[in-house]
C-alpha cells in the first residue's frame, strides 16, 4: 500500500491523513488481490499505446511494391474489355447529355451500329 497525501488543505481531515499515512508504514505489507481482469485490461491498454507510439513513429514503415498506375495499363490487361467499353459508352452519353439534355437508346444504337461499342451494358436501363 501507498500513502498519497489526499486530504491537504481539507479542515478536519488532517487526522485522517495522518492515521492513513501511520497505516503505511505499520506492520507487514498488506496483499491486496487484484482481479485478473483488472490485470489483463491495464496490460492491454499499454500493449495498445505502445504499438500506438511505434505505429505513428513510421520506424518500421516500408513499402513492399510500388507500382505507377496509367488508366492504359488497366486497357492492355485481358478481360477490361468491358470496362473499355462502358468509358466509351459514359464518353458519348456525356457528349450525348451536353447537345440534347439527355441520352437515348438510339444513341447507344448508334455506337453499335458503328463498331464502337459491342453490346449494351447491362445497367444501361438506369441511366435512361
Amino acid at each position: 500500500m501507498v500513502w498519497v497525501r489526499a486530504h491537504a488543505g481539507i479542515e478536519g481531515n488532517s487526522r485522517v491523513d495522518w492515521f492513513a499515512k501511520k497505516a503505511t508504514q505499520l506492520g507487514e505489507p498488506l496483499e491486496v488481490k487484484i482481479p485478473y481482469s483488472d490485470v489483463i485490461g491495464t496490460y492491454k491498454q499499454k500493449a495498445i499505446a505502445n504499438w500506438q507510439k511505434i505505429y505513428l513513429s513510421g520506424e518500421h514503415a516500408h513499402v513492399s511494391d510500388l507500382k505507377l498506375w496509367k488508366p492504359e495499363d488497366d486497357m492492355e490487361e485481358e478481360g477490361d474489355e468491358q470496362h473499355e467499353e462502358e468509358l466509351i459508352l459514359a464518353e458519348e452519353r456525356l457528349a450525348a447529355e451536353e447537345e440534347e439534355e439527355g441520352a437515348e437508346e438510339a444513341d447507344v444504337d448508334a455506337l453499335l451500329a458503328m463498331g464502337r461499342v459491342r453490346r449494351k451494358p447491362a445497367y444501361f436501363k438506369d441511366y435512361i
